[in-house]
């Protein structure tokens, strides 16, 4: 879940901004100032407003502490390892996965072999389903946003498990392993994945691992298999081929294109884009729609996840993935036999295709949206009484538009005085008031001048009275 720090928060917006869903973001008057809390049930554990929090306001709760307390007490544990992990442990991944083999791991599974399965699954699929358009799946964060706001496209999403949870059916199912699973991931959304669908326990991201190493001192060196400049480490099982490939940008459309070139697959990334996509996606007429829609929250993919722990630049990530994807290659070609994929060949022997099965149920969202009248009453009461005003969408409150800032004032998620333009018109309003009340008191200031001179003068003129009749009184 993503977790907010009330002392830490200075109301900037930043959170309101970044997110695709803003009705997660709840404006509140804090004891210091403005603060901005989180709906949990709205939210869809995309982490974009933990990157774009520039005050550590923002940061998330996952399963590392769980799991390696669970370890420590003897618990018969698997670990599954994202592809990720050699973008978030570049040089030390292999040493990392033996570390918790030390630590009593009982195996540890390559999720780039279930990225395999998924790859292959998803083209079984289409053969047999020809006519088929399906948004792909293995971003939780979208399939929260999906089955909570989108619940058009909820036939559309791929039938297919994830990478993830392909590889923990295998495990279960053909390995017939029962221990519990621990996932190392990139993503906070995959919490949700694994709770809805019961076959993964525990969510442990790379940052929090990184985080533990860092505190308690770990030496990552030291679980090197011979040197510290060194070190091997076998996958328990096989090992992914082309699957390794899939935490990039369009890694499933790549994997795909690679066996079936003439499937239609199109790519989208980031949460500047794809969210707006997908709205598109279901008022495109059915032929615009591509076989295959690949989409991924997070704008350098799985690589650049939100719990991935490093932020390395495009460049260093691409040429991790360079290094990756040779290798690849080199095993890949092992595995092709007169344009025949060997290994696909053995899933589809040994396999069975709805084994790797997902379904999908709407959430309901409690959401009320005004009416029109309602949202023209609220920009009313904003001073927007023009339509150049009603249009001036500066961003300053964090929405897209004047609009939508009164539709979250409508729905009590952010208050008039947080829309700048308001407040620069109540300022405005004070500040006439001011002068308006300055003017007054110059009047009346000058009204008791003018009564302090009369009655100065009425003084004098009685004393000069009182003066005359005490010299009579003399006489």
């Amino acid at each position: 879940m993503i977790t907010y720090f009330k002392e830490k928060c200075v109301g900037c917006n930043s959170c309101i901004r970044s997110c695709p869903v803003h009705e997660a973001n709840v404006y509140e008057e804090g004891v210091d100032g403005p603060i901005i809390t989180i709906h949990e049930e709205k939210c869809i554990k995309c982490g974009a407003c933990i990157r774009a929090c520039d005050h550590d306001a923002r940061g998330y709760a996952d399963d590392t502490e769980l799991f390696l307390n669970d370890l420590r007490n003897g618990e018969s544990i698997a670990v599954i390892a994202a592809p990720a992990i050699k973008i978030a442990f570049d040089g030390y991944w292999r040493h990392t996965l033996n570390w918790l083999k030390n630590k009593g791991v009982t195996n540890i599974y390559d999720v780039s072999l279930g990225a395999d399965i998924c790859t292959w699954a998803h083209l079984e699929y289409l053969t047999k389903n020809p006519t088929a358009k399906i948004i792909t799946q293995p971003c939780a964060a979208i399939v929260n946003y999906i089955q909570k706001y989108e619940h058009d496209l909820i036939p559309f999403l791929s039938p297919i498990h994830s990478p993830m949870l392909c590889t923990a059916v295998y495990i279960k199912k053909y390995l017939n392993k029962n221990m519990k699973i621990a996932a190392l991931s990139p993503c906070i959304a995959k919490k949700d994945e694994f709770t809805l669908t019961g076959l993964v326990d525990y969510n442990v991201t790379f940052a929090e691992l990184r985080k533990y190493f860092k505190e308690d001192n770990v030496n990552l060196s030291q679980y090197a298999s011979s040197n510290e400049n060194y070190c091997s480490f076998e996958f328990d099982d096989m090992q992914g081929l082309v699957g390794s490939v899939y935490p990039r940008p369009g890694g499933l459309k790549e994997n795909v294109h690679l066996f079936a070139p003439a499937v239609s697959v199109i790519n989208s990334e980031g949460t500047d884009s794809i969210y707006k996509a997908l709205h598109e996606y279901v008022h495109e007429p059915e032929k615009s729609r591509p076989q295959v829609f690949d989409v991924l929250s997070c704008e350098q993919g799985c690589n650049g996840g939100p719990a991935v722990g490093q932020d390395y630049s495009v460049f260093r990530m691409d040429n991790i993935m360079h290094d990756v994807k040779a290798f690849v290659r080199a095993k890949n070609n092992k595995q092709m036999k007169k344009g025949k994929n060997l290994l696909f060949e053995s899933f589809s022997k040994r396999f069975r295709l709805q084994d790797f099965y997902r379904s999908y149920q709407a959430e309901h969202v409690s959401s009320t949206d005004p009416t029109q009248k309602q949202a023209d009453d609220i920009l009313l009461s904003l001073g927007k009484d023009t339509k150049a005003k009603r249009e001036f969408n500066c961003h300053a409150c964090g929405y897209d538009s004047c609009y939508d800032m009164a539709v979250a004032i409508h729905k009590g998620i952010n208050i008039s005085q947080n829309c700048l333009q308001y407040s620069e018109l109540l300022a405005k309003q004070s500040r006439e008031k001011i002068s308006n009340m300055l003017e007054q008191f110059t009047v009346i200031s000058q009204e008791l001048n003018q009564v302090v001179v009369n009655l100065n003068s009425n003084i004098g003129y009685v004393k000069e009275n009182t003066d005359s009749i005490n010299n009579i009184g003399d006489l």
